[in-house]
């Protein structure tokens, strides 16, 4: 059973440094001066290169062997681990966190597939279990390792944590995994791969630089009509393909499309509030990185215990109830929480924390499960690439919304607010504005911008419009979870147990 203390704590790496980099964003901003579109993209680029190289790191371990491709995946994080950790500039750290996204790619479909060979067949089930349970943990303490080395040393020291831990999981690998490695040589679907990333780069590119360039110029509309080619590319590629990154007979399942739906829904939900609610903590609210992660607990914990006991349930009463019991849960959370003010304390976060956490882990067990079972047996390993690669692009995409909402309309909310206390904003005036919410500007160039008898207002409007912009966003989320509700109601009927 070595293998799998071996295998958890690879997920342990994983899992933690997912969630952890969240809680160091407010010090990154604060230390290279980056914008709010650049620590969107420290997130997406690790988002993106996972949900492009997923299924091919998978594909890549079979074909050449999943040790190998495992300690390469170690090494390739940890390396960029390293990178990040001594990065001098933003674009230093988004390039390291595409390298470390490539090799958890390459890392987390082997520790899997390892983990079931290591163990005796009547002891699998209970293994799987397990490595769940370690990566619910993961995410669970993530934010408040994060909040403590943050406070404690710097944000560097999520990015240095990896390097000796992926030392000694490939130590604990190489005397537990015993097993000669198997090779399946067979082609693999690089072209089909980078068509996906680079589409999905295109549209969510598009999305974010829609409020610079606007809705109606030449440069929104051909990055968006590039993106769509793009992905027209990528469905003719995967029809033509000998091993498809995909099976897009898939697309003709009804009930799966609607669990690929709802899964993609429920990802946009999750990245959403462990983005904006860590930013709210420290910049609004001036919490420590620290205190910011204790916020998070009951978000993460719920959502790791759920995440590894609620298969059980789902095994005893099928997998609808359970799933739409969770999204229920979820979207009552959302609305609590869409009632954020800007003089919140901790105890106001607590409920609905521990509501979405409940329902985002239930659901996200029951939306697998019964996207499974409606798939024939030997596609149950495409079908369980293509959820993961569409849950993290949901996740990315749902970034690039977050900074159209807070710079688009964010914006016009804060100028309107002014106007109405007869603060009207200059050209010069309005200029910092646009961007303070999007942290292009500093609070010191805004105050610089207006006289001193109205600043503090100033200040203090831009921080009540973050706050409501804030509660739209939540609000936003309770309805995506509600369109979840809807899909899983109507497409994943069957109150059976579940058929993998």
């Amino acid at each position: 059973m070595f293998i799998l203390f071996a295998m958890s704590l690879a997920i342990l790496m994983v899992g933690i440094d997912a969630t952890a980099v969240n809680i160091a964003l407010v010090s990154i901003q604060r230390e290279t001066g980056a914008a709010l579109p650049q620590l969107q993209w420290i997130l997406n680029g690790y988002l993106l290169a996972l949900a492009g190289f997923m299924v091919v790191g998978g594909r890549i371990g079979d074909t050449f062997g999943r040790k190998r491709i495992f300690y390469l995946g170690v090494f390739i994080f940890a390396l960029s681990s390293a990178l990040g950790g001594f990065a001098p500039s933003v674009g230093w750290i988004i390039a390291s966190r595409v390298l470390q996204g490539i090799g958890g790619a390459m890392l987390w479909p082997a520790t899997m597939a390892i983990a079931y060979g290591g163990v005796s067949p009547n002891k699998r089930g209970s293994a799987i279990g397990m490595l769940t349970g370690v990566g619910g943990l993961a995410m669970a303490v993530g934010p408040l390792v994060g909040g403590y080395l943050v406070q404690e040393l710097s944000w560097r020291g999520i990015f240095w944590l990896n390097v000796p831990l992926g030392l000694i999981v490939a130590v604990a690998t190489y005397w537990a995994a015993r097993e000669k490695d198997v090779c399946q040589p067979e082609s693999i679907d690089y072209a089909g791969s980078l068509l996906f990333s680079l589409s999905l780069f295109a549209l969510i590119y598009a999305i974010q630089k829609a409020n610079t360039w606007g809705w109606g110029s030449a440069d929104f509309i051909g990055m968006l009509v590039l993106a769509m080619i793009g992905f027209g590319l990528f469905i003719y590629r995967e029809k033509h393909a000998q091993f498809p990154l995909i099976d897009l007979s898939l697309l003709g399942n009804t009930p799966f499309m609607g669990a690929l739906a709802a899964r993609f829904l429920t990802s946009c939900t999750w990245i959403v509030v462990l983005f904006v609610m860590a930013l709210y903590f420290q910049h609004v609210l001036g919490w420590s990185a620290l205190k910011s992660g204790l916020a998070f607990l009951p978000l993460t914990l719920s959502f790791g215990a759920m995440s590894a006991f609620g298969g059980r349930l789902i095994d005893r009463i099928g997998f609808q109830k359970p799933t739409l019991f969770g999204l229920l849960l979820a979207s009552v959370g959302f609305c609590i929480l869409g009632r954020i003010q800007l003089t919140s304390s901790l105890n106001f976060f607590v409920l609905p924390f521990f509501l979405m956490g409940l329902g985002q882990g239930i659901s996200t067990t029951g939306l697998g499960t019964g996207a499974l079972s409606t798939v024939p047996k030997e596609k149950t390993g495409f079908a369980s690439g293509v959820m993961t690669m569409v849950g993290l692009a949901g996740g990315s995409i749902s970034l690039a919304f977050v900074g159209l909402l807070l710079g688009y309309f964010g914006d016009l909310r804060l100028i309107s607010k002014l106007r109405a206390i007869h603060i009207v904003p200059d050209v010069i005036q309005a200029s910092v504005l646009k961007g303070f919410l999007t942290s292009k500007e500093t609070s010191h160039q805004l105050l610089d911008a207006f006289s001193p008898a109205t600043r503090n207002v100033v200040l203090g409007t831009t921080d009540a419009v973050y706050t409501h912009m804030l509660g739209i966003a939540m609000l936003i989320c309770a309805g995506l979870t509600v369109v979840s509700f809807v899909l899983v109601f109507f497409s994943l009927k069957t109150n059976s147990k579940s058929a993998t």
